[in-house]
């Protein structure tokens, strides 16, 4: 009955849920409906700061990156042994370096181990692109120097900038660019790291090359046969194109006999029609 609010049909009563009102948000909130995702509450994350390399890292990486170039392979020999360089790929030298760097409390990525390097060799370039090498040297121990050598005053004010710019590791780079370590002391840690990394490394490189090595032989056995189903096409028209001249030859050979016949025929029969007029 309408109006009376004790009473509910069994329609109502089976889906009472859907007759309820939702609750009122408290104040100063924003209603949410149905089906709308909870609003997120938790604190923003702040952005990801740019990484601050200290001299210490620097130096690590340094020193990391001349194991690496002295890395190298003994080739067993029955006469002599001798030492030859090994490849190192980029993507496995930066791989390692960042994992040295990560041994040592240092999480830095691959990238950013070659960002660095990359920014303080372009340094170390610039500044002998300027003054030349054994000059550089000089003025690098004694910055005074570049006030006494003839050039623009431009390119002074460059190289002035490079010598006082942060980080400018002119020693440590000039002894990695000469393969010495005046300036990049040893590390037995670090050393030990580096050539455990290569070694690791060397054996997934070698599977890495086997696999594409693998692929490559798949995809020449896949040209081959290819190139099997060309010559058996090639052979099943050149076989139809014999099969098609030998039957011409053959007709050929037919219509000569046809004809020899025909003549053998026409000559009986003058010699019939000789006969008979005699």
């Amino acid at each position: 009955m309408e109006g009376s609010s004790g009473f509910q049909s069994p329609m109502q009563a089976r889906y009472q849920y859907l007759y309820q009102q939702p609750p009122l948000p408290p104040t100063g909130q924003t209603p949410r409906f149905q089906g709308q995702p909870p609003p997120n509450n938790l604190p923003s994350q702040p952005p990801l700061k740019t990484l601050k390399w200290t001299d210490e890292m620097v130096k690590l990486m340094i020193i990391a990156i001349s194991y690496i170039m002295e890395a190298s392979i003994t080739s067993p020999d029955s006469k002599k042994t001798t030492q030859k360089p090994t490849l190192v790929s980029k993507e496995t030298k930066w791989k390692v370096i960042s994992t040295v760097m990560s041994e040592r409390g240092h999480n830095v990525t691959p990238q950013q181990c070659e960002d660095k390097f990359l920014e303080i060799n372009k340094k170390y370039n610039q500044l002998i692109g300027l003054l030349g090498r054994p000059t550089s040297c000089e003025v690098f121990k004694n910055p005074i120097l570049l006030d006494s050598i003839e050039m623009p005053e431009t390119l002074k004010h460059e190289a002035r900038k490079l010598l006082e710019s942060d980080q400018f590791y002119y020693r440590e780079m000039c002894s990695l660019h000469h393969n010495n370590r005046i300036f990049i002391p040893h590390d037995w840690e670090v050393m030990k790291l580096v050539f455990l990394g290569l070694e690791g490394n060397k054996w997934d490189d070698l599977r890495a090359r086997r696999a594409r090595l693998e692929d490559k032989k798949l995809e020449l056995q896949e040209k081959r046969l290819e190139l099997e189903k060309d010559r058996v096409k090639w052979l099943c028209l050149d076989q139809n194109e014999k099969m098609k001249v030998e039957k011409m030859r053959l007709e050929n050979e037919k219509l000569k006999f046809e004809n020899a016949r025909l003549a053998f025929e026409l000559k009986c029969k003058g010699m019939v029609v000789g006969d008979d007029e005699n």
